[in-house]
Parts: C-alpha cells; structure tokens; sequence
C-alpha cells in the first residue's frame, strides 16, 4: 500500500512539473509571438492529456508520439491557414489527408494505429 502511495505521488509530480514547465514556456511565447491566453489552456490540457496516454506506453511508442505530434500539429496550423487564404484548395487537401489516413490503416496493425491515433 505504501509502495502504490509513494508511487501515485511520484507520477502526480512528474504530472505537474510538466504541466508547470508548459505552462511557463508557453507564456512566454505567448508575450513574445502576441498569442492570445487560450493557448496557454490549449498547451496544458495537451500536457496533461499525454501524460496520461503515455505514461505506461512502451517506449516506441512514446518515440513515435514525440515525432508525430508536432508533425500532426505543424500540419494542422498549416492546413487551418490554407483553408482560411483558399478554401478550395484547403478543403482538397484536408479531404485528402483523411483519406490517406483512412486507406493507410489497412497495412498492418502498427499503420492502422498510426493512421487512426495521429491522423
């Protein structure tokens, strides 16, 4: 019992020493790049959410997930502006995208969690 005590409280500050190093880097790009203040919530809820799903994930996988997030993310802000200068052209894309993500997840299982989880 005291092993599962000294546990939980190991993790819960692990949680927040990463939520707490989030929080203050992205209030600080938020001064720097003019941001607005729902980023700062947007930054802490992904922290926590990945602490969470990647806590007892085997270490490919975290490796995989510190590779495709910001990829998936970078792609998405990229997507959004595309989609707010030329909807047309935006739209095609994003169609595309998921279609890719959907046909991708026939080869194999490790394709069908990549185009499922990061797609």
């Amino acid at each position: 019992m005291r092993e599962k005590l000294i546990r939980s409280a190991y993790e819960s500050l692990l949680a927040m020493t990463a939520v707490l190093l989030c929080w203050g880097t992205v209030l600080w790009l938020e001064g720097a790049a003019g941001l607005h203040t729902d980023v700062l919530v947007l930054a802490v809820a992904l922290t926590l959410t990945l602490f969470s799903t990647q806590r007892t994930a085997p270490p490919r996988r975290r490796l995989a997930a510190l590779v495709l997030l910001p990829a998936t993310a970078a792609g998405a802000q990229l997507l959004g502006r595309l989609i707010m200068h030329h909807y047309a052209v935006g739209a095609a894309v994003y169609t595309a995208g998921i279609s890719l993500c959907i046909w991708i997840r026939r080869y194999g299982p490790a394709a069908a969690k990549a185009g499922t989880t990061h797609c």
